[in-house]
């Protein structure tokens, strides 16, 4: 399972879903939903575009997460 951690990238900067959507001119549902972890799938340069905009690596943003068994 792939975890998705925008929204902790944006708490520790004092930054908002709003505002990375806003810069990202993206319609801010679509990039809740993104953060919310409510998506199948992200267009690479996007991945990008976001590891830019948050000052981040995607190594950041996306962590994945083994199943307990």
């Amino acid at each position: 399972m792939i975890k998705i951690n925008i929204d902790e990238i944006l708490k520790d900067k004092g930054k908002t879903v709003y505002w990375l959507a806003k810069e990202l001119k993206c319609n801010y549902n679509n990039i809740n939903k993104l953060v919310k972890g409510e998506t199948d799938s992200i267009k690479f340069d996007m991945l990008e575009n976001i590891a830019n905009m948050l000052e981040c690596n995607i190594s950041d943003i996306l962590h994945i997460e083994k199943d307990a068994k």
